[in-house]
Parts: C-alpha cells; sequence; structure tokens
C-alpha cells in the first residue's frame, strides 16, 4: 500500500503565486512517481494584523493529519504542525518581514516593528523539532541563517514547463510577475542603452503593468504580451536570445532554471539573490551591477554575438544538469524515515558496499612458521582483510602437501618441493653464496614441482584478484595470467633489483642472476595493476628503477600483532628472566635483545654486537635470536647467549624480559620487520639510521640512533637513563598500536583490493573525493546527497570514517560510486592519506565533512587538468552566504584554502611527494611544501564550496 503525503502550504488571497503553484505541482507528481499518494493541503494565511499571524499559525498546528504517512511543509509555519514524519522543504520566506523590511517601511511604526518580531519569534518556534530543514535555494538557506540562527540544506527544484528546447536566438525574454521586486524597469530603462535592434518580450501581468507601460513608451523594442499559456512560454524561450532577469534578492527564481533548460545566456544582477548564484559571469551569462547601462552593455554583446549567446547557453544548460524532481522526492522520502523502497536504497554487501573478492596470494615459502621478517608480513597483511584469503606457498623441506586456517579467513596451503627440486636446491646452497639465491633459484627451478604452478592455475581461475608476495612464482603462471581480466598485485617486500644487486652481484655468476631478478621484477611490476612498497623510499625506488608510475604503488608498511606483543610489568620481567635460566647476578642487569633471520646484514650486526659490542659492557646480558645466531663466525662472549630459531610465545617472552632493543644495521640490506616487534613490546631501541626504512614515526623520538663508532656509548649513555628507557617504550608502543599494527594495515589493504577488484573491469575515474568523517553521520549523508547531484559525474567517493559507530547510509546512494571505510585511527591527516591509499581516480580531491560542494564544482575544475602543467588547484571556500546587508559583497568573505580542502592534485603528484604529513602543526602547510617544483597550483573560484564559519 503506498504511503500517503500531506503537502502543507499556505493559502495567500490575493497574491500571485505561479512559482509556488510549479513548485507544488512539481512536488506532488514526483512524490507519485515515487509509489506515494500525495495530497495539497492549503492552509489559509493572514499576514495583516498581530491577532492574524497568530491565528494563523494556530491553524497550522491544529491540523489533524493522523491520516498521512508523512508531512512536508512548505512553508514556515506548516512546520508547526503535529507528525511523527514530518520535513520542511522550504520555497519561500515572508521577505517583507525579512531582508525587505526596510524597504517596504523605511519609517516603520511600532506596530509594524512589533509584527516583525513576532512572525520572527513564531517562525523560529515552528523549526524547533525539525532535524532537518531544506529549502529551495542558497539565498532561502541564508536569510534563515541570518535572521533566525537555523542552517538548513539546499535542495533545488526543478521547474514543471515541459517541452523546453532551443531553436534560435532571436529576441529577449522577461517573464514573470509585474512587481516592483522583479525590477522590470531595469531592463525597461536598460534598453534606452540599447544599439542593436533586438526587441524585448515581456510576459506577465501584476500591479506594476501600467507604470512599466508608460515607461516604455516610445521604444517599438518593447512588447508586453500579458499572461501566456505554458506552451507559448515554451516556443519564446526557445527562439530568444538571452533572457535579462534582474529582482532583487530572489528566493529562487525558475526563469533563470528555464532560460538555462532552453540553452539562453542569463543576465542579472549582483543583488538578484538566487539568479546571481545560478549565473557564471562570463560563462552562462553576465553577473552584474543593478545598473540599467551596464545591463543594457550585456544586451548588446550578446546581441551582436549571437554564437557567444549560444556558446553560453550550451554551457549554461550543462550548468542546471543536476537539477530534478526525482532527486528531491528521493531526499524526501528518505528524511521522512520511508527508506525501504527500492527506489532509494540498496542493501549494504561485505567490505564497505561492495562485493567481497577472491584473492589468491603466490610465494614461494610457508607461512608458518613466521621465522622471518617476509613471512611474518605475508601472515600480518593477508590475516584479516575481512573476507577469506587464500595463500599458496611451498614446503622446504619436502613431505606431505598441508593444509591450515590460520585465522578466520586465511587459509594456507602448501605444496612440498619435488626430491628433484630439493637435490637441485641443496646443490645451489653448497655453492659460494648460494643462500643468497635460494629465493632467486624458485622462478628457474619451479618447473621441477609441478604441482605448484598445477595448483595456482586451478586456484586462479577461482579468484578474481592474484597478490605476488615478492616476485619469484610470477613466471610460473604468467602465461595463465595472461589470459584472465583479474586484478594484478605485486608485494614488493623489498626493492629485489637494487637488494639482490647489492648482495650478490659478483661480476661473475651472481652478476648474472642480477640481471635476471631485474628483469623478472621489472616485468611483474608493469603487468601489476597495484604494486605494495613498505616505504615511501621503496615507492621512490621501484618507480625510478622501473619507470612506473607512482599512482600505482602504495605504501603497505610493515608491522607487529600488537595484540600479542605487550610490555611486561617488572614482576613478569623477573619470572620470565627465571624460567630463561638467568642467574641471580644476570637477572639484576640490563637484558639487550637482537633478532634476525639470517640476512647479510643481520648476520653482520649480530656479530658486531659479539665482538664489540657486549665485551664492551659486561654488566650487560646480550640475548641473539633468529636464524642470524646460527650463522654468526664468531663465538659469544660469557654475557651473550645465542638461542637459535625460537617459536612465536618464547620470542614474544624474550621480547618481555628485556629492558632494551638493538638493531646495529650497516646496510639497507637488512629487513626492518624486527622493529615493530620491539616497539610493539614497548622497548626502547638502540639503531642505526638504515634500520628505520620505512617506518613512519610519526615525528616521535621513539628510537635513539646511533652508529658503529658511538654505539657502546651511546648504549651505555641510555641505559643510564631510566626515565629515557620509560618513555621512549613508551612512545615506540604507541607508534607500534597506531601506524604499525597489523589488523588496521590488514583491513585497510584488504579494502583496497577488494575496491579495486570489483572495478577491474570499470574505466577508471578522473577525480577521487576524499572526505573524511568523525562522528558526524548527518554530514556525510548530506555530503552523499550533495555529490549525487555534480554535473560532472566522473568521479567516485570515498568516505573515511572515524566514527564509533559506522554510516548506516552507506548502501543508499546507487548513483554514486561510494566507497564506505571506518578506520580506528584518529586524524584527519591520516585519514585524507587513507583514502588516496584507496582511491582509483587520477585526481584526488579532498574535502572535509562539513564542506558543501556547489553543483558545478567539479564541472569547474575539470579543464584546469587538461594542461599537464597543473600539479593541483585550489578551490574556493565560501563561508558568507551573500545575504549580508550590502549584497553582492559576499565575495570578501571567500577565502582559498590551506590545501587540505578543496584541494585537487594530481594522483601521481600526490604518491610521488607522499602525501599528507600527519604532524599536527604541519598540516596544510606540509604538503603545499612537498608540491613545490611538481607544477603550478592555479586557484579556480567557480569550483566553490561552502562552509559555515567555525
Amino acid at each position: 500500500m503506498s504511503k500517503r503525503i500531506a503537502l502543507v502550504t499556505a493559502d495567500v488571497h490575493g497574491e500571485e503565486r505561479w512559482g509556488e503553484d510549479r513548485f507544488l505541482e512539481g512536488l506532488r507528481t514526483a512524490l507519485e512517481a515515487k509509489g506515494m499518494t500525495a495530497d495539497i493541503l492549503p492552509v489559509l494565511h493572514d499576514e495583516s494584523s498581530y491577532e492574524a499571524l497568530s491565528d494563523t499559525y494556530a491553524r497550522y498546528a491544529a491540523l489533524d493529519l493522523s491520516s498521512f504517512d508523512g508531512v512536508v511543509s512548505t512553508t514556515i509555519p506548516g512546520c508547526a504542525a503535529v507528525h511523527p514524519h514530518k520535513v520542511c522543504h522550504l520555497m519561500r520566506t515572508a521577505r517583507r518581514f525579512y531582508d525587505m523590511f526596510d524597504t517596504e517601511h523605511p519609517s516603520p511604526s511600532p506596530e509594524h516593528r512589533q509584527l516583525r518580531r513576532h512572525l520572527q519569534e513564531l517562525d523560529r518556534a515552528a523549526f524547533k523539532d525539525l532535524d532537518t530543514v531544506f529549502v529551495a535555494s542558497g539565498e532561502i538557506r541564508g536569510r534563515l541563517l541570518k535572521y533566525l540562527g537555523v542552517d538548513s540544506e539546499v535542495l533545488r527544484p526543478s521547474t514543471t514547463l515541459g517541452g523546453l528546447h532551443t531553436a534560435s536566438y532571436e529576441f529577449l525574454l522577461l517573464p514573470g510577475r509585474l512587481h516592483k521586486w522583479k525590477r522590470v524597469d531595469l531592463v525597461v530603462k536598460a534598453m534606452a542603452y540599447v544599439k542593436s535592434q533586438v526587441e524585448l518580450l515581456i510576459c506577465g501581468e501584476g500591479e506594476e503593468d501600467a507604470a512599466l507601460k508608460a515607461l516604455a513608451a516610445g521604444d517599438a523594442r518593447i512588447h508586453f504580451l500579458g499572461r501566456v499559456s505554458d506552451e507559448k512560454l515554451t516556443v519564446f524561450y526557445s527562439r530568444a536570445l538571452a533572457v535579462p532577469y534582474v529582482p532583487v534578492g530572489e528566493d529562487f527564481g525558475f526563469v533563470a532554471l528555464e532560460a538555462a533548460l532552453c540553452e539562453k545566456p542569463v543576465i542579472t544582477c549582483v543583488d538578484s539573490g538566487e539568479p546571481a548564484s545560478m549565473v557564471y559571469d562570463g560563462r552562462t551569462g553576465f553577473v552584474c551591477a543593478a545598473d540599467p547601462k551596464e545591463i543594457g552593455r550585456c544586451i548588446d554583446s550578446l546581441a551582436q554575438h549571437t554564437d557567444i549567446a549560444s556558446a553560453m547557453g550550451r554551457i549554461g544548460r550543462g550548468s542546471v544538469g543536476h537539477v530534478s524532481w526525482e532527486h528531491v522526492a528521493t531526499v524526501l522520502v528518505r528524511s521522512l524515515g520511508f527508506a525501504g523502497t527500492s527506489a532509494i536504497s540498496s542493501p549494504v554487501l561485505a567490505g564497505g558496499g561492495i562485493p567481497s573478492p577472491r584473492p589468491l596470494v603466490l610465494d614461494a615459502q610457508p607461512l608458518l612458521p613466521a621465522i622471518d621478517g617476509g613471512r611474518a608480513r605475508a601472515l600480518g597483511l593477508y590475516g584479516n582483510a575481512g573476507y577469506d584469503v587464500r595463500y599458496l606457498g611451498v614446503l622446504e623441506e619436502g613431505g606431505e602437501k598441508r593444509n591450515l586456517r590460520l585465522t578466520p579467513t586465511l587459509e594456507e596451503l602448501d605444496i612440498p618441493l619435488s626430491q628433484e627440486h630439493l637435490a637441485e636446491r641443496d646443490a645451489l646452497w653448497k655453492q659460494p653464496g648460494g643462500i643468497l639465491a635460494l629465493d632467486v633459484s624458485f622462478p628457474l627451478l619451479g618447473h621441477l614441482t609441478p604441482e605448484y604452478a598445477a595448483t595456482a592455475e586451478r586456484m586462479l581461475s577461482e579468484a578474481n584478484a592474484v597478490i605476488f608476495s615478492r616476485p619469484w612464482c610470477y613466471p610460473l603462471v604468467s602465461r595463465a595470467l595472461a589470459e584472465k581480466m583479474i586484478l594484478t598485485v605485486y608485494d614488493a617486500h623489498n626493492v629485489e633489483g637494487v637488494m639482490r644487486c647489492a648482495l650478490m652481484d659478483d661480476g661473475a655468476s651472481g652478476t648474472e642472476l642480477v640481471g635476471f631478478v631485474g628483469e623478472l621484477e621489472s616485468s611483474l611490476c608493469s603487468r601489476a595493476d597495484l604494486i605494495l612498497a613498505p616505504s615511501h623510499r621503496d615507492r621512490l625506488s621501484l618507480a625510478r628503477l622501473y619507470e612506473i608510475p607512482h599512482e600505482r604503488i602504495r605504501v603497505v608498511p610493515n608491522g607487529a600483532f600488537t595484540e600479542r606483543v605487550t610490555p611486561a610489568s617488572e614482576e613478569r620481567k623477573i619470572t620470565l628472566k627465571e624460567a630463561e635460566g638467568l642467574t641471580d647476578a644476570e637477572k639484576e642487569i640490563p637484558v639487550a635483545v637482537f633478532m634476525g633471520s639470517a640476512s647479510q646484514a643481520n648476520v653482520e650486526a649480530a656479530e658486531f654486537i659479539l665482538r664489540e659490542v657486549a665485551p664492551a659492557m659486561p654488566h650487560v646480558v646480550f640475548l641473539i635470536f633468529g636464524s642470524a645466531s646460527e650463522a654468526v663466525a664468531c663465538t659469544a662472549p660469557q654475557n651473550a647467549r645465542l638461542l637459535g630459531v625460537v617459536d612465536e610465545e618464547r620470542k614474544r617472552d624474550l621480547l618481555s624480559m628485556a629492558d632494551v632493543a638493538l638493531n646495529p644495521l650497516f646496510s639497507d640490506c637488512g629487513g626492518n620487520a624486527k622493529m615493530f616487534e620491539y616497539m610493539a613490546a614497548g622497548l626502547p631501541v638502540l639503531a642505526t639510521p638504515p634500520a628505520v626504512r620505512g617506518i613512519d614515526l610519526g615525528g616521535t623520538e621513539v628510537v635513539a640512533f646511533s652508529s658503529r663508532e658511538r654505539f657502546v656509548d651511546d648504549l651505555r649513555v641510555l641505559l643510564e637513563e631510566p626515565t629515557e628507557l620509560a618513555r621512549s617504550g613508551a612512545a615506540g608502543r604507541c607508534v607500534a598500536e597506531e601506524r604499525h599494527s597489523w589488523e588496521p594495515i590488514s583491513r585497510d589493504l584488504g579494502m583496497l583490493i577488494a575496491w579495486h577488484a570489483s572495478h577491474r573491469r570499470r574505466r577508471r575515474p578522473f577525480f577521487s573525493v576524499v572526505v573524511p568523517g568523525y562522528e558526524r553521520p548527518k554530514l556525510l549523508s548530506r555530503m552523499a546527497r550533495l555529490l549525487s547531484v555534480q554535473t560532472y559525474t566522473d568521479f567516485e567517493v570515498l568516505f573515511i570514517d572515524q566514527s564509533r559507530t559506522p554510516w548506516n547510509e552507506s548502501g543508499a546512494y546507487r548513483s554514486l560510486d561510494l566507497l564506505y571505510h571506518r578506520i580506528d585511527v584518529k586524524g584527519a591527516a591520516r585519514a585524507r592519506n587513507i583514502g588516496a591509499f584507496l582511491s582509483r581516480g587520477k585526481v584526488l580531491v579532498f574535502l572535509d565533512d562539513d564542506c558543501e560542494p556547489s553543483p558545478n564544482w567539479l564541472a569547474a575544475a575539470r579543464p584546469w587538468f587538461d594542461d599537464e602543467a597543473n600539479a593541483g588547484l585550489e578551490g574556493m571556500i565560501r563561508s558568507d552566504l551573500g545575504w549580508n546587508d550590502d549584497r553582492g559583497r559576499g565575495a570578501q568573505n571567500d577565502t582559498v584554502n590551506s590545501r587540505t580542502t578543496n584541494f585537487f592534485v594530481r594522483a601521481e603528484i600526490f604518491n610521488k611527494t607522499g602525501g599528507f604529513d600527519d604532524l599536527r602543526f604541519a598540516e596544510g602547510v606540509e604538503p603545499g611544501l612537498r608540491l613545490d617544483g611538481e607544477g603550478e597550483v592555479p586557484m579556480c573560484r567557480n569550483a566553490w564550496i561552502f562552509r559555515a564559519p567555525r
């Protein structure tokens, strides 16, 4: 059964209601198209005296609307009507008691002042119980803000005049009421300054009829046609050269809208209210001073250049393309709480309103045991993606196929290497430098384990995304992958072409392998839709080395399982030291730890500790574990222990009992995954600069830096400052939780894969609009509504919400390509960077959730990016609606932005420069500095948004 809606409106005797009647008829028809039944309920409206005004509002409040399912009030007093499902869509205000009061009453009597005050008090009270007020224009919105302190949302109506089109450009047309506020006299006077013989057709009736005819006497070009039918008006519009429409403070102005829909330029004045907002001066018409001479000049300009009039008209038609009754009805129906209709809602699917992908991760190693940084990275990245992920690895020791469920959403399948494959690996191991070539050998020897490639191809047939965790598996499936249109991702744990060169370039066979690795990684980078790099530095290296666009490379940092590795109390430390077998004397002195896999850099670091650091500090216990402790070529001094490879539980215990962590790496070829586990355990860290590659410290003093020469002295000083140890450890724990915890990193990556996989077959949008949100769901809904009426439609929207409770309307805006992603981290800069990380567009656009983009906001910005010299664009931020007493001066309150909101930047440049610095003191300054040298950043006034003063 259809919902029954009451349209409550004013019945004002003796007043022309041309615009309001069109509005009501259009609204009624649109609601009925939504399956509603809409009845127009006129209420006798009298503002002639104090008593009449009180009675009028009482009539609205006394309406019995119980038989209706919802109420839409088109007048302020109607908001006083009682109903549980009520919304206001205001078409006009009682202007003679608002902005026109002083004009109508130059010397107002006390009675007039009292009546004005009374009406405004009643209006203010009528809005009291309404959460959302919709108005037809920014002019009305500004008036409500100025006089009543009531904010509202602009919801522009369309017209009911059908058959609008363009045919020719012959004469001037001025339709509408002949009322003094319409200022038709300005146009009549302007004709005296028009040199061309263009005619002026005035259609309409009103109290100014006789005076206007007298004013026009003697000018044969001016014709008064009286009231004309809609059919004739449509014909006149189609043949018009232009429409001079110059009212004062017009509430809406159907005339300006209808002219634009007929591709006719509009001439209006700076103080004309909403028409002045509709017209883009010099592009869709002219906005001039309210001076007959200026109006005449504009008319002559168009009369002498009809080609310009035609071009302006076409642009004007596009500028109002967002206006539709269907959108008005959709918004009102949803605001009434009738969101269940299929026309305005859709089910929210897994992953923020997008289908869950079916990703396959390929690598040449098992995930468990996670004995090195590469395995830990893969386990961390894909263990909490938010949907099922399958991982295909190998068992390096042979044996039986293994299938494990590592997390509720991560499944691991490992294929054992064949005996022939193992034999070749063993032979390689025994060669000089062979241990460094084991990973590289997999693409060369993989054919010896044919089950791996066969299994990978079978699983690929069921996937819509494939992720190469390191590049070694790519050659085995590249042919099968070429036949599939699936998202391809390369997770570059390192820049292999650079790292292998540093490790293996020996001028002989090692150099040949280095060349092979470079070609392999280059081929995969060229094929991949997305590349994941652990740091911005690695992103720059990959882009430079393989000539890959920066925008295809997304930074996904390393991390730690912060919920598993936690700081320990002093009592817990003592217990763990006893369990580890430390002597009573050792339990009283500091414990320093170093862990790492058997990479060359880690082995060098372990040997440095054993040879130079531990002997110089006998009152410190050094615990070294991981495969690096098994690969050292020196013995351990008495105060150092080599513990070998340990399981996860023991590793956590060793970290918890320690007082300080060490990472003295002296080349960029070592892994830094250990740093995050150090910080997660709350340990202060002494490290060399190469050890922090890819770590986002957020400007916090977490790591104490040292050098080979100063390491012993710096460690001694650090251990002598317990306050600094505690501060540094706590700061490191905070950084690990906020920036390097695997759970949110995996969740963000999961959304990236899901969003891009679901759009794999779709053309890339031009704009990506990124909007951070925080505990303001109504603003997100408003933003979605405003973006859904953009006249330029080649864009996607990314809402990055930091609220505790998810926004419940993410599936309700089907006309938008909208991604809603809720995150737990705080900070607008962090949210903007995550939005950019997820985006697909060529140009990133940043807005705050309290901003209100104008309908032609993106359309105005788009042409600027045809110039490759422009790296970005600054749009205008308006905080004054233009309703100040000195009309036309509102632009003086416009401001350029701080490069954090209404800021456009090419995605390539944003990724190249590293995005927003989320240091609070630098936000809005640092991004601008980073763009220096990347291109021009002009300012566009027409790409404007409104944001209320904060």
